[in-house]
């Protein structure tokens, strides 16, 4: 299902791969293509208010399920509490309750699984102790609103990234056991016969890196902090196993974005480097320039629209931006109704980005308000 959600991508730029030419690299955007695009409108979209969460959240994952609802996992809120789950529907602006999570966490990860179920795998937990790290994954099951732990432990962590493979398995690699035990190990869980297996080691330690599975069913793994270069990337091979490693990008990054685009190319915006941002060609192998994004830093969101342009938004600002990969820039928009951090975007049936959530104003003050996009 994964897989063949990936290949209809890929049709937009399927008349090239037909004739057996890879791709064209974008072409850089000339200076008067980008004052066309200054002149012709002031911005591209609009925000408008949604209905607001029962909690205030920041640091949670908003997973979009098949019946267009869009679970809200985990996440804490501004009296230091981690908040468990809800509903959102869009087609009718309102929330209800979710299950109840074994185990409440923040900064974790959530993955939608081919069966329609939501894997969340690691994060923290906040006790009277002091933050914490669950040695626990569990599966949400939308049909019987449902939590139910995995057969067994993924080990605690934080910062490491999980993503879907086309097998239906989940890669989670690297992250932070806790102080400074950062790992290079990577697991794989099987939702067939809900159990993880130990995968080949990473060649790096990693935390705050990105992990994004290609149209040949690799796995692209980007940058993150510890150890070696910060621009070092690698490439996963399910079918075998292994890892190799690929070009380094142009700037070392940690905590930033990275989005598969319909070319099959993979656009990695922020980080540690302000706005920088690049691509990666992943059929010769290649990183090419990207002009700086308006919106910059770490704690951004980044969305792949049905229209093939990337909305960023975040970092502390209400700050947005669209990419546009036919011409290599970025276009203006009109800035979220508020700043935020720490939020989740999610792309909707509709076609619109749900904003949740997040740091409010700059200041360490957790929000409940939403807002939507709409190009």
């Amino acid at each position: 299902m994964q897989k063949t959600l990936r290949l209809s991508l890929l049709m937009a730029g399927v008349v090239s791969l037909v004739t057996g030419c890879q791709p064209e690299a974008p072409a850089p955007a000339s200076d008067a293509a980008l004052k066309t695009h200054e002149s012709a409108l002031t911005t591209l979209g609009g925000w408008s208010s949604n209905r607001p969460m029962f909690t205030e959240e920041q640091s949670h994952t908003a997973t979009l399920l098949n019946s267009g609802e869009v679970l809200v996992a985990g996440g804490y809120d501004s009296a230091g509490t981690v908040v468990r789950g809800q509903l959102y529907n869009p087609y009718t602006d309102s929330w209800r309750p979710a299950g109840f999570m074994k185990k409440s966490r923040y900064d974790h990860t959530a993955t939608l699984l081919a069966s329609g179920k939501v894997l969340v795998a690691g994060g923290r937990h906040i006790s009277s102790a002091g933050p914490g790290l669950p040695d626990t994954a569990e599966v949400y099951d939308p049909a019987t609103d449902t939590w139910n732990n995995t057969a067994n432990t993924l080990g605690g962590r934080i910062g490491h990234s999980a993503v879907l493979l086309d097998s239906g398995k989940v890669l989670v690699t690297g992250g932070n056991y806790g102080s400074i035990h950062v790992t290079r190990d990577a697991k794989v869980y099987d939702p067939a016969t809900d159990s993880w297996s130990i995968a080949s080691y990473m060649n790096e330690k990693r935390e705050g890196h990105t992990s994004t599975v290609l149209f040949s069913g690799k796995v692209l793994v980007t940058g993150g902090s510890w150890s070696g270069p910060g621009n070092s990337t690698e490439l996963y091979d399910p079918a075998t196993d292994t890892w190799t490693p690929a070009p380094p990008m142009q700037q070392s990054r940690a905590y930033h974005v990275a989005v598969e685009l319909y070319s099959g190319y993979v656009l990695v915006v922020g980080g540690d480097t302000a706005g920088t941002a690049e691509l990666f060609n992943p059929y010769n192998e290649t990183w090419l320039p990207v002009p700086p994004c308006p919106v910059s830093g770490g704690d951004l969101t980044a969305t792949l629209l049905f229209s093939g342009e990337v909305l960023v938004a975040g970092n502390g600002t209400a700050n947005a931006a669209l990419y546009d990969p036919s011409t290599n820039s970025w276009l203006p928009t009109s800035p979220m109704q508020q700043s935020r951090w720490g939020h989740a975007a999610t792309l909707l049936h509709t076609g619109e980005v749900l904003v949740t959530g997040g740091g409010s104003n700059g200041a360490f003050t957790e929000t409940s308000t939403v807002e939507r996009f709409k190009r």
